[in-house]
């Protein structure tokens, strides 16, 4: 239940989205409203132990973190285990597996292109792609954007094409 609801809110979300088109530096209208004070109390130091503290109370064994400002790289830093059995550190070179991640940056250039007004969400997938995507079970449905975006379509995962899990 808690699943439906938040895709209900997702899904309302995104509709709405027009209603923020007009954005300031700090992102969505709104937020320039919030008064916005450089915080000069915290450092390097303090934001390196905050993340290994979380990383310690979550169990999480790596990480790597970077920070991009205005399309340049200000900040980055590896934490943690890529492999804790073997002893190897997480560095620049190590690849993570995005899973979902892949879902926030996916919907997020997807809706970037429908505010740019490419497609309407509930346009057929099939009148923008090279070739057809037919569910099996309801080849005469169209897959729409928005059936994508709220894990509406029926599309399943095929993990056996997908060996390095």
């Amino acid at each position: 239940m808690r699943k439906f609801l938040f895709i209900v809110f997702l899904l309302l979300t995104l509709l709405f989205a027009d209603f923020y088109q007009n954005r300031n530096n700090y992102g969505l209208i709104g937020r320039s409203t919030f008064p916005m004070t450089e915080n000069v109390h915290r450092n390097e130091d303090q934001l390196i132990d905050f993340i290994e503290s979380t990383m310690s109370t979550n169990s999480i064994p790596g990480i790597s973190i970077a920070v991009v400002k205005e399309g340049s790289l200000v900040w980055n830093k590896n934490f943690g285990y890529a492999n804790i059995n073997d002893s190897i550190l997480v560095d620049d070179d190590i690849m993570f597996s995005l899973a979902s991640v892949s879902k926030t940056v996916t919907a997020t250039a997807l809706m970037q292109l429908w505010e740019q007004g490419y497609f309407l969400l509930d346009d057929s997938i099939n009148d923008y792609l090279p070739f057809n995507v037919v569910h099996p079970d309801h080849p005469f449905t169209s897959i729409t954007f928005k059936m994508l975006l709220t894990h509406t379509s029926g599309i399943k995962d095929r993990w056996s094409v997908m060996t390095y899990y």
